[in-house]
């Protein structure tokens, strides 16, 4: 009889054991989500922030901001060459505005609305869904302004050359 009593207590010292032992593993599990969590999340930033980068560098229509920059150089330096044809109260006018317009794609490029297509934002997270659109608006700004100051770019050069042709009167 006295064997049974001892086996019934080491039996019960260890199941005192194994529960202490899942207690501990339990406590450790936690505490390792709870640290794990702030790792998750900015994980989950880190990723929005990068589609959204990807995605407004893929959006953008580089051939209509770049368009849109020549144009507005191009409008710029013909309002400039007709300075030199008008009669004196107007060449201040033209002259301020002919400066002024090459700038302007730029800030209608900078200043354009940048909202992303709502059909990537289904199903994602609200800290997900800030992260991504501020980014995405953010780089499809800077894309476009990229793309109109090179299109401005090339409507200076454009226009440089064209009134140095002009000016050795090859046409």
């Amino acid at each position: 009889m006295k064997c049974n009593v001892s086996n019934t207590y080491q039996k019960g010292n260890l199941v005192k054991t194994n529960l202490t032992a899942r207690s501990s593993l339990l406590a450790l599990l936690m505490v390792g989500l709870l640290l794990s969590s702030p790792l998750v999340t900015l994980a989950q930033q880190i990723s929005a922030e990068v589609q959204a980068k990807q995605d407004a560098k893929s959006d953008v229509n580089k051939v209509k901001w770049f368009t849109v920059g020549c144009i507005g150089c191009a409008l710029g330096w013909t309002i400039l060459v007709l300075i030199d044809e008008t009669e004196a109260p107007i060449r201040v006018p033209l002259g301020v505005s002919g400066m002024i317009m090459p700038v302007l794609p730029i800030v209608y490029a900078a200043s354009a609305s940048s909202v992303p297509p709502t059909e990537r934002l289904l199903g994602k997270s609200p800290a997900y869904l800030n992260v991504y659109v501020d980014n995405y608006a953010k780089e499809l700004k800077r894309q476009r302004v990229i793309f109109s100051a090179a299109g401005c770019g090339a409507g200076t050069l454009s226009g440089a050359i064209i009134l140095g042709v002009r000016d050795l009167q090859l046409f």
